[in-house]
């Protein structure tokens, strides 16, 4: 919506529609009302809240967008093995995540690419406002992990808040079967599909130094 405000600036309709009512900033400020309204009104109808969290995969590719409207935004970016990626979407497609996940590898592969090369370009780009981690960190040390992220949001929090958001996230008693897959490869890719996912996601590895156990 950004990109059709300043298109419409560009070519000097300056006086027509939203462009003559609102200047950038403030319309700005109305797209942060209304996105913040829409997405958490329900569960935060006074506005209480000191932190939202917002976890759409695809935000991945509008980091400049995200960085523009929420001035005080930290992004958490967790990358994954990319076969862990291509495994976890093609066997979601055969179960639980049949409506949406792609059955095939080389369009997994190929989000995989997109999303990690746009989030790590634009990302890096924010500075401190930006943390980059691997899923194998996020596996084996989550408490070192949350208690940095809170850290940097300037959350008060103590060793049970900590033990509390563990047990939480590690409680799968209402997600669908198949739907946690832990740190693992289960084989539903072949021999050759992995080393396919390896040489397409090589580049955008050596780009931005990313590395994964096993590598």
């Amino acid at each position: 919506m950004l990109e059709n405000y300043d298109g419409q600036m560009e070519l000097g309709h300056a006086q027509i529609g939203l462009c003559h009512w609102l200047d950038r900033k403030s319309y700005e400020q109305e797209l942060r009302k209304f996105f913040v309204g829409a997405s958490f009104g329900k569960i935060d109808p006074k506005g209480e809240a000191k932190v939202y969290l917002e976890k759409t995969p695809n935000n991945a590719r509008l980091l400049p967008v995200i960085n523009t409207m929420f001035e005080d935004v930290l992004v958490l970016h967790v990358i994954r093995d990319p076969v862990q990626v291509v495994d976890s979407l093609i066997r979601a497609s055969k179960g639980w995540g049949e409506s949406w996940a792609t059955k095939s590898v080389r369009k997994a592969t190929r989000s995989w690419i997109k999303a990690v090369s746009s989030a790590c370009r634009d990302g890096r780009r924010m500075g401190p406002r930006y943390f980059e981690f691997g899923y194998d960190r996020l596996m084996s040390d989550p408490g070192g992990l949350l208690a940095g992220i809170f850290d940097r949001l300037e959350l008060e929090y103590d060793e049970r808040v900590i033990s509390d958001c563990i047990a939480q996230a590690s409680d799968t008693s209402d997600l669908p079967e198949g739907f946690v897959s832990g740190n693992s490869v289960e084989q539903t890719l072949g021999r050759i599909d992995r080393w396919r996912v390896r040489r397409r996601t090589k580049p955008v590895v050596e780009e931005f130094g990313l590395s994964f156990p096993g590598d």
